[in-house]
């Protein structure tokens, strides 16, 4: 069994490149519960492109179409960009992560809006019954023995987003990662070239730093995940989502949100 707990913590860390902490130690993992693990989806999109706007709205709404469980990011990717609009979002990182379920799940083709439910299955991100099918599906798949849960504690500086992760890893059957991905809602910018020129579109769930927190062993152990809040980024909009990925198949195991 894997369980996450996310908290406040004030352990001394080792910088890595942009500022950015690690560190992992062995620690105990007594009082971690272990509900439930959501289920993680990903929107691969662009404000570039003109059938993107529809996903995006779907995507803010997920939770209440198709249940709490379930936990949403939006990748922006670059590719689009050269058409005359560069979104502001978007990253050749996120492109790159998209190649990397296209070569599993779609026959090595990218789209978008491309949305991918656990790293399993993938579907156009505006079609909300295909969507709602491919969770709905998710939840009839016996699940891993890996679970997640988070708690963020108050306290710390403004400028920061530190969170405590315990892991406690019985017989790991995959060869398995556990990544941590931040997030800002409630993102409004008016579109002034592309397809989209003349739209002011709005964007939740939008991944702003990714981060591999490397490989999961047996055992318990407790990380410290830290990373440097940028001045562009409303710290009162970010969120943070925990997710354990197998590093050969990409199938999400876990994943969990937390709030700092």
């Amino acid at each position: 069994m894997l369980v996450i707990f996310a908290c406040s913590s004030s352990s001394p860390e080792r910088a890595t490149s942009g500022g950015r902490h690690q560190k992992m130690e062995v620690g105990s993992a007594d009082e971690l519960s272990a509900p439930k693990s959501g289920i993680l989806v990903e929107l691969f999109t662009s404000q570039g492109c003109s059938s993107c706007p529809p996903a995006d709205k779907l995507l803010s709404t997920i939770n209440a179409d198709t249940g709490p469980e379930v936990i949403a990011l939006a990748y922006h990717v670059d590719y689009w960009n050269y058409i005359g609009w560069e979104d502001p979002y978007s990253s050749p990182e996120w492109s790159s992560r998209q190649r990397g379920y296209a070569s599993k799940i779609s026959a090595g083709r990218n789209y978008t809006p491309q949305l991918v439910v656990n790293g399993r299955n993938h579907a156009v991100g505006s079609h909300k019954d295909k969507v709602r099918a491919l969770i709905d599906a998710e939840r009839r798949i016996a699940q891993e023995d890996v679970r997640v849960s988070a708690v963020s504690a108050p306290g710390g500086d403004h400028s920061e987003i530190h969170v405590q992760v315990e892991t406690d890893v019985g017989t790991l059957r995959r060869e398995s990662e556990l990544w941590a991905a931040v997030f800002e809602d409630d993102l409004e910018v008016r579109v002034l070239r592309g397809e989209n020129a003349g739209r002011t579109l709005r964007n939740d769930r939008v991944v702003r730093h990714l981060e591999n927190l490397g490989p999961l062993e047996t055992g318990r152990y407790k990380k410290s995940f830290r990373v440097d809040v940028a001045r562009d980024w409303r710290r009162e909009k970010l969120g943070v989502v925990f997710f354990v990925q197998d590093r050969k198949s990409l199938e999400v195991l876990a994943a969990v949100e937390v709030r700092p």
